[in-house]
């Protein structure tokens, strides 16, 4: 550069695996976004997809996150349609914007919980590291930042009005209790 030349603008985006992820001050940070960069988040579920998921699949995804794996489906895959539940609600405005960032318009967000059955709204403990946010409230309290109640669906109606052919699980082994 001679001096002349304007310093090019950094990217709003972090690439992974083809994909545009927004950055975020507070969940695309550190270890995470090193992941992304390198193409490793989420590595053994992106591969274990890669190799059972097909063009025009129906996706139930269980724990959406940020957004990530319904929008690679979506765009690397080409399924038909993702119905992602993610019961953190602080997560779902950043979830809409990796879609958006990618053109993704075939994913339903539902921000509740995918539980044995329907029921009353549950609390949901929201901690500053997003990753540790759960149902549990008495583990790490003091990085709880806020409660929210959030709602119950059941499985089974949710199978017979989604009709998905695949199942995507990361939400930390509780599907051992929804699907017995």
């Amino acid at each position: 550069m001679d001096g002349s030349e304007a310093p090019q603008p950094r990217s709003p985006y972090i690439r992974s695996r083809g994909l545009r992820i927004p950055k975020h001050p507070e969940l695309t940070t550190g270890r995470i976004r090193g992941a992304l960069r390198e193409g490793t988040y989420e590595r053994k579920e992106c591969d274990a997809v890669a190799k059972v998921v097909r063009e025009g699949d129906t996706v139930l995804e269980l724990g959406g996150g940020i957004g990530y794996m319904s929008t690679l489906l979506s765009v690397k895959k080409k399924v038909a349609r993702v119905v992602t539940y993610e019961a953190n609600p602080t997560l779902i405005p950043y979830i809409h914007s990796v879609h958006a960032a990618n053109e993704v318009t075939n994913v339903e967000v539902r921000n509740a919980l995918l539980a044995p059955r329907a029921g009353k709204p549950v609390p949901f403990y929201i901690r500053k590291n997003f990753l540790g946010s759960s149902m549990d409230g008495e583990i790490d309290k003091q990085a709880i930042i806020d409660t929210v109640q959030i709602d119950k669906h059941g499985i089974s109606p949710t199978l017979k009005e989604v009709q998905p052919n695949v199942l995507v699980c990361d939400i930390e082994g509780a599907e051992a209790n929804l699907l017995p």
